[in-house]
């Protein structure tokens, strides 16, 4: 969640943070894959069975380990945050479930264990919180935070798919997690955007630190400023002299140097790499004379014909399809065509948020893609996948600490990509989630 009071540059010595790029073959966002078709997955799964910690790893899925996300709140309505066979909340837990707008005590459960927002600082700079731009109260309003969570530590979901796409169990990376949400992030109707105020994301943490969560997520970030005053350094220095990991995103500017947000050598901060794979779709148009192969996450069997084009032409938002560049009223039952980048497959527009159930997301002013299901990608979807390595980490092994769970991260990392060539652009180190578990045993 990449706020828009962020500037794009820090004079800090980049090397001393440690930099997470997550790939694809180990995904396993709201919706998992079934994948068979790379010989390489089914070679990597049999040598990890194998290993004799295989058995230690997969009936410790994070176990009452408590995430703590800060972001845009949640729904917790969604079949991703159900408690079934789940055991008591931990003793230890000192957290509640905060009552607000659309939301109260019974939206928790031992899944979701609390629930809380903070808003006072947002308020202060006259955000009108509202049904109309958002909940105040924890609800997610736009998804975001609904996302990240289900993507670190949501429940087993069965026959989940998107227009038949990747069709499946969806599962979060550690299933038998805690979650716990701390809303700082709010939508502005005005401005379209979600934001921040520091002082409701350093009471957010503060309170995330009493409570007794055992890692902090956050898919957010504000100009970079001296360590001693920017609120997340701040948050996460106090947070790991209470030995709580705390991982943040690296934003989606870029690819050029001094753009990389949360950059204080304690945080673990996370970036996205690219996929390997494309969702193909073709467009036949006008008698039949042309045919366009491009991407798309519409049905492979959908058959529209006579339908119009829509190309933003000479504007060069609207040929990238960049965020709120479209309006409703011209795309409106129409196929609409996006450029993008042919040299790394990566379209050029900003981050997309991902959406709530039943609500939809709104690429366009007004207008609602309907679908209980997302697939989207960036640094906000990356960091809650650290957070669940280190989840997985600490329930397998409860003495490593914070450190040592970072240093299992960075000596059990790629240092080339998926083709085992060198790694370009702003990357360092590719994240192997389950390599991790083999340090120290």
């Amino acid at each position: 969640m990449a706020f828009y009071n962020i500037a794009s540059s820090m004079n800090l010595t980049i090397w001393a943070t440690i930099v997470f790029f997550y790939m694809s073959r180990y995904a396993s966002t709201s919706l998992a894959e079934e994948m068979s078709q790379p010989s390489s997955l089914q070679l990597e799964a049999k040598a990890l069975i194998e290993n004799e910690w295989w058995i230690s790893y997969t009936s410790k899925f994070g176990d009452d380990i408590i995430i703590g996300v800060l972001d845009s709140g949640i729904w917790p309505e969604s079949e991703s945050f159900n408690d079934r066979n789940m055991p008591p909340v931990p003793q230890r837990w000192q957290g509640m479930c905060e009552t607000g707008t659309e939301f109260n005590t019974s939206h928790c459960n031992k899944k979701l264990i609390g629930a809380r927002k903070f808003s006072q600082g947002m308020k202060q700079y006259r955000l009108n919180i509202s049904n109309t731009n958002d909940y105040d109260s924890p609800r997610d309003f736009l998804g975001h935070g609904t996302h990240t969570s289900s993507t670190a530590a949501g429940s087993r979901v069965q026959n989940a798919n998107y227009f038949g796409y990747a069709e499946g169990t969806a599962t979060g990376m550690a299933p038998s997690a805690r979650l716990a949400m701390y809303k700082v992030g709010f939508y502005s109707k005005d401005i379209r955007v979600i934001d921040a105020a520091a002082t409701d994301v350093l009471a957010g943490m503060d309170q995330a630190i009493e409570d007794g969560v055992d890692i902090m997520s956050l898919s957010l970030g504000f100009k970079e400023t001296p360590f001693f005053k920017n609120p997340i350094a701040i948050g996460a220095f106090a947070a790991l002299k209470k030995g709580i990991f705390v991982t943040c995103s690296a934003g989606n500017s870029g690819p050029h140097g001094y753009t990389i947000f949360n950059g204080a050598p304690w945080l673990t901060t996370v970036g996205a790499g690219t996929v390997d794979r494309e969702l193909g779709a073709r467009v036949t148009l006008g008698d039949g004379d042309i045919t366009v192969t491009g991407i798309s996450m519409y049905p492979e069997n959908l058959f529209i014909s006579r339908i119009p084009l829509y190309f933003g032409h000479g504007n060069r938002r609207k040929e990238l399809c960049d965020w709120n560049s479209l309006d409703s009223k011209d795309v409106a039952g129409k196929f609409v065509f996006c450029d993008y980048d042919n040299e790394s497959s990566v379209f050029r527009s900003e981050d997309i948020y991902a959406w709530v159930p039943n609500r939809g997301f709104a690429r366009f002013v007004h207008d609602y893609l309907l679908t209980d299901y997302a697939l989207v990608s960036g640094t906000s979807m990356s960091c809650p996948h650290t957070a669940a390595c280190s989840c997985t980490a600490q329930s397998t092994h409860r003495d490593w600490s914070s450190a040592a769970i970072r240093s299992a991260m960075m000596t059990t990392a790629d240092v080339t990509d998926n083709a085992n060539g060198r790694i370009i652009d702003m990357t360092t180190l590719l994240l192997e989630p389950l390599l991790i578990l083999e340090q120290g045993t």
